[in-house]
């Protein structure tokens, strides 16, 4: 590809260059369409690769997935090769961890100033971080993991006083697999299937029930155990996101997970592993308690 944007090859040269020689292209442009718009032109004209302005978020990695807002991007073949993002300063580069984690994943991308200067957060990283875990080799395991993480004590195969159904006279003992007793509430969580009858009896002298069968999938194990202990949450795919203009942040990471609401704060219960370096920045920046199950 050889680049004229003076205007110094005669037409007819560039035509005869072209007819000659099939692997060679001509590119000419004296209007000044800018270094982008003329990478477009350059990048077009090979058979390999396309330039094209992208304006818009391009998801990288799994666990967790980083969202970056991207200008421009150099695609080869169908692929994405390199992104382009354009910053209006240095110091809107984005975080060493984020950058690192991109090319990790396959996609390197060039920072560029108005003034097309390549610009890069050559910060010291901070020492991956593995996320903590639960206990979670069995639901008995995991369940047990969830209350100790939240403060609580719950007695293993405890007998429960309840007034048999339909008699209020007689009073029976049930026995249970977690008992959780709380000032305000207290919570019973059984792997064996509990009477409808007892459940009711249980609920109506102010204790919360969860049935919970052992086949079931983690994520359902930590919604009924911390319905049954009484904690607020919420289930969804959480953004920590970075600074940006036009209400468009440069940079996303997105986490699934189940948010506690704590006295001291929240508390993130995620399936993912998620990277250690990620996760040393989410701490450090936002200082987000997260825990794996």
């Amino acid at each position: 590809i050889l680049v004229d944007f003076g205007g110094q090859v005669p037409p007819d040269l560039k035509e005869r260059i072209q007819r000659t020689w099939k692997n060679y292209t001509v590119i000419q442009d004296s209007s000044g369409v800018g270094a982008f718009p003329a990478l477009e032109r350059i990048f077009k004209a090979s058979k390999n690769y396309s330039f094209k302005m992208t304006a818009d978020y391009v998801d990288m990695g799994r666990e967790p997935q980083l969202r970056l807002f991207l200008d421009w991007a150099l695609f080869k073949k169908e692929s994405l090769f390199t992104g382009i993002a354009l910053r209006e300063s240095p110091s809107a580069v984005m975080p060493a961890a984020l950058s690192r984690y991109a090319e990790k994943n396959g996609i390197p991308v060039l920072e560029i100033t108005e003034g097309l200067e390549v610009v890069r957060d050559e910060s010291l990283l901070a020492a991956p971080a593995e996320v903590p875990a639960l206990k979670s080799g069995t639901t008995a395991e995991l369940i047990d993991s969830i209350i100790t993480t939240l403060g609580l004590t719950a007695s293993r195969d405890a007998w429960v006083k309840v007034t048999e159904p339909g008699m209020p006279a007689k009073v029976v003992s049930v026995k249970v697999d977690f008992l959780v007793e709380r000032p305000d509430k207290s919570a019973v969580i059984n792997l064996r299937d509990l009477p409808e009858p007892f459940q009711e009896a249980l609920k109506n002298e102010g204790t919360n029930v969860a049935v919970i069968r052992a086949d079931e999938e983690k994520r359902v194990v930590v919604e009924k155990t911390l319905t049954a202990l009484g904690f607020p949450f919420t289930t969804d795919t959480f953004d920590f996101s970075g600074p940006g203009k036009d209400g468009k942040p440069r940079w996303v990471i997105r986490i699934p997970a189940t948010r506690v609401n704590l006295a001291k704060g929240e508390l993130f219960l995620t399936p993912s592993v998620l990277d250690g370096g990620i996760y040393s920045y989410l701490k450090a920046t936002w200082g987000t308690k997260l825990i794996r199950y």
